[in-house]
């Protein structure tokens, strides 16, 4: 098993990520204590990938303020996204899952898109807001600096990432600061 333990760099946060292997695929998993509008927050996300590196089932939980609240999603691989039952049509198109909270969703598509040196990549994305609760459909361009650095590109800007070897994002200067990697 893969690990990172990264530290907030804009808010208070500790966070553990993790990654292994399963027998279908691969399961990612973070839990983070933050602190937020004065309140203390424990946010979980759970990502289990098949052998493409392709989201299938996305498991989310908020926990803060006296408040607790769980997300389930389940997804094909190429697309098309569900609620237990209920398709999630305004989400038709994105492959990827990001949470707003950590980096660990970006993981999958760095491992999927294998982009050499120079290269870039387009993702559609399924977005995971904190603290808000609508889900959106997003746009994310991956550009890969060299062998350990990415840049990413989203609506709210560029930001480099630093990436191990695995596809743990390590540092995000300015959000997150690597402080363990154990590979």
């Amino acid at each position: 098993m893969a690990l990172v333990l990264r530290s907030g760099a804009d808010v208070p946060a500790m966070e553990r990520a993790g990654l292994e292997t399963t027998p279908d695929g691969r399961r990612l998993s973070a839990v983070q204590l933050r602190a937020h509008a004065a309140a203390s927050y424990e946010l979980r996300l759970s990502i289990l990938v098949d052998g493409d590196w392709r989201p299938r089932t996305v498991a989310a939980r908020i926990e803060g303020a006296g408040e607790a609240r769980a997300l389930a999603l389940t997804g094909d691989g190429a697309g098309t996204w569900t609620a237990g039952e209920e398709p999630l049509v305004a989400l038709y198109g994105a492959v990827d899952v990001s949470a707003a909270w950590t980096p660990l969703g970006l993981t999958p598509a760095i491992r999927r898109l294998d982009l050499s040196v120079g290269e870039t990549g387009e993702l559609v994305v399924v977005e995971i807001p904190f603290p808000g609760r609508d889900l959106a459909r997003v746009r994310y361009r991956l550009h890969r600096l060299d062998p350990d650095h990415y840049e990413l590109t989203t609506g709210e800007g560029r930001h480099v990432l630093q990436v191990a070897d695995d596809g743990l994002v390590t540092s995000w200067p300015g959000r997150w600061e690597r402080v363990l990697h154990e590979a």
